[in-house]
């Protein structure tokens, strides 16, 4: 968990994709939640965090906003109605970039590939780089 620039500037696309109905996968210390909570395109958000520490973190320093709801629940086993979908989807379950996590990239994604308009994953593209 961070909010250096190298991890804000990770948030890019997500920011740039954030739209409508957003879920994203991990907590941490609520960067990508604050990114989706300032745009006016963000209808509901939906964030699913393993840790209840992390969310009385994030709770005790936030306002309530209507659009958000907190799953304490782990995002590689939390399943959502099956109606349920998303125009975009944010994952960041990791501790650090490591090309182990593909294999858990490549799980969500494919969980969640056919039920949203986009997703992406925390440090993806560097963990596939630490491949080469």
């Amino acid at each position: 968990m961070s909010d250096t620039p190298d991890e804000l500037r990770d948030l890019s696309d997500f920011k740039y994709h954030c739209f409508g109905n957003v879920l994203i996968n991990g907590l941490g210390l609520g960067c990508a939640v604050d990114i989706a909570l300032a745009s006016p395109r963000v209808t509901d958000i939906t964030v699913v965090e393993i840790e209840p520490k992390v969310i009385d973190l994030y709770a005790k320093h936030h306002v309530a906003d209507p659009r958000l709801s907190i799953r304490c629940a782990d995002a590689l086993t939390w399943k959502a109605k099956r109606s349920t979908r998303w125009d975009s989807v944010w994952h960041d379950i990791w501790d650090d970039i490591c090309p182990d996590n593909l294999v858990e990239m490549k799980i969500l994604h494919r969980r969640y590939g056919g039920r949203c308009d986009w997703q992406g994953s925390w440090c993806r593209y560097e963990c596939q780089r630490a491949l080469r």
